[in-house]
């Protein structure tokens, strides 16, 4: 550990073995260039470099008046840590600004933090609690909700976890971790089991209320234990990816396919995938298949089938982001996918597309059968305040069959691709 004394304050630079990148609408992360964070208790400012683009760069706090008190140049390297903490304490200050830039003075990044609220209350550190066993998709859509906790807060969140939930889900790609680190709204996670004095603490609780788990709009519903409404343009998914590392044999142009085993109204059998990508194959078009937990391995002539190999969260997002087309039954891989530029071919039609489209993703396809009865949202079920249900579904009998109508068939989903290839 170095230590460096100054007048006014010091840095202190920490040796990591492993860096965490919080990023979001990016699509490369090397247009994000460094974490910033501010520790409530340690009274400190943390920047993390997060690429080598800069060999030397300029940081300045300054107040909420934009009147630097403090401002230092370093040499950013990856995988250090460089602290701030000023002989002041920051509770003196309402706000602060952090901007890096570099040596020419054109700013990099600029980041604003709360400290106190307009009455002088200083802002406690936030925790976002995840108390039910979610999976991958569920906690994606709690990105709206944390973000918006961070716009009204001002500062990152904290996101807890069971020590039990974590292990339940290392199977989604250890999804708790590698989703949230992701995301730069996040400061870091922990397990809730050391949070230890939670009266030190702004703490909600996520799906803490069983009515919200009613497959309607669900990214607005996970909002209501936090005490606000999400409105339509606050809707949009937070993931950006760790740098692309190369994958062998991956085909420069490719139809991604998720063969994933699920519920009946969400999955096909193997026959149908394997017809589809027979009838890629033999018009030329290569085929990539994902899959982590639940798949169908799958004989592909042309491409590649990955599903059960050890690509991580990351790695699977540029796997689907590459490719032409992703075909997809709903599922967390769905979600996932709504933050990549390819062009979304949803299948099904147990449900109402409206409550399952991509907020502003202009390159989406939903692909139906031969049923438009939307028997999973059945128009009889009537939602009241905060999402209860008011009667019980109607459950129709077809819903039961794996081959039932609604669900399109391969030749409607290889029609579907030529077209839109064309």
């Amino acid at each position: 550990m170095r230590i460096l004394f100054y007048k006014l304050s010091f840095i202190q630079i920490i040796y990591e073995e492993k860096i965490q990148i919080h990023l979001t609408q990016i699509k490369c992360i090397d247009d994000y260039n460094f974490n910033i964070t501010y520790d409530f208790y340690d009274n400190r400012i943390d920047i993390k470099p997060l690429n080598n683009n800069y060999n030397k760069v300029l940081v300045n706090i300054l107040d909420q008046n934009k009147v630097s008190i403090y401002s230092q140049t370093i040499e950013p390297q990856l995988n250090i840590t460089y602290w701030f903490r000023t002989t002041l304490p920051f509770t003196n200050f309402d706000y602060i600004h952090i901007d890096v830039s570099d040596m020419n003075g054109n700013l990099i990044i600029s980041e604003g933090i709360k400290i106190k609220t307009k009455s002088g209350i200083i802002i406690k550190p936030v925790i976002l609690r995840i108390v039910n066993k979610v999976g991958l998709g569920d906690q994606m859509f709690l990105s709206p909700s944390i973000r918006k906790l961070y716009q009204i807060y001002g500062r990152k969140i904290i996101i807890s976890s069971s020590r039990e939930n974590n292990n339940w889900g290392n199977y989604l790609y250890s999804a708790y971790q590698e989703f949230l680190k992701n995301n730069r709204y996040v400061n870091y996670f922990m397990d809730s089991e050391d949070i230890g004095d939670e009266s030190k603490y702004d703490i909600f609780n996520a799906y803490s209320d069983s009515d919200n788990f009613v497959w309607r709009d669900q990214r607005k519903l996970v909002s209501v234990p936090f005490n606000f409404l999400l409105k339509d343009n606050d809707l949009y998914l937070d993931y950006v990816p760790d740098k692309y590392i190369s994958i062998e044999n991956l085909p420069n142009r490719y139809v991604c396919i998720n063969p994933y085993i699920t519920g009946l109204e969400r999955t096909w059998e193997k026959e149908k995938w394997q017809e589809l990508v027979d009838l890629l194959n033999e018009h030329g078009i290569y085929v990539v298949s994902i899959g982590k937990f639940n798949y169908h391995n799958l004989n592909i002539k042309l491409g590649i089938d990955l599903a059960g190999s050890d690509q991580n969260m990351s790695q699977t997002w540029h796997i689907i982001n590459k490719s032409d087309f992703f075909v997809t039954f709903d599922c967390s891989m769905y979600i996932l996918s709504e933050t990549t530029d390819t062009h979304i071919l949803l299948l099904g039609g147990s449900y109402d597309e409206t409550l399952h489209k991509p907020i502003g993703k202009e390159k989406f396809t939903y692909i139906l059968g031969d049923c438009d009865l939307h028997c999973t949202h059945n128009t009889d079920c009537v939602l009241e305040k905060f999402g209860s249900v008011t009667k019980e579904f109607q459950q129709v009998t077809c819903f039961l069959d794996i081959n039932y109508i609604c669900k399109p068939s391969s030749i409607n989903v290889f029609e579907k691709i030529k077209e839109l290839n064309e």
